[in-house]
């Protein structure tokens, strides 16, 4: 069984999507740069997504081909460094 390519590429826009949404519930509790990081890299990585539907979107613009990882990376950047934010918050907070 295969799944049509355009129901695929929905399915990943409708994540890509709902991690966005939590980006934006992320920076609405703690507005610091790392959710701010998380937030604009998933803006972009979704942004990259939509242009599946282009037809030959990707041919036309190939600088996407560099743009979509990198903000994936800073997805994982702003994701990772709110998480160990987080992690040293809560160390401080349970020898105190």
């Amino acid at each position: 069984m295969t799944i049509p390519l355009d129901l695929a590429n929905l399915v990943s826009v409708i994540a890509g999507l709902l991690v966005l949404g939590a980006c934006v519930l992320l920076w609405l509790r703690h507005q610091t740069l790392w959710p701010s990081l998380a937030l604009a890299g998933q803006l972009v990585a979704v942004v990259c997504r939509l242009v599946l539907f282009v037809p030959d979107g990707f041919a036309r613009l190939p600088l996407l081909r560099v743009i979509w990882p990198v903000g994936v990376l800073v997805f994982a950047i702003g994701l990772a460094g709110h998480a160990w934010t987080e992690y040293q918050a809560a160390q401080r907070s349970a020898k105190s």
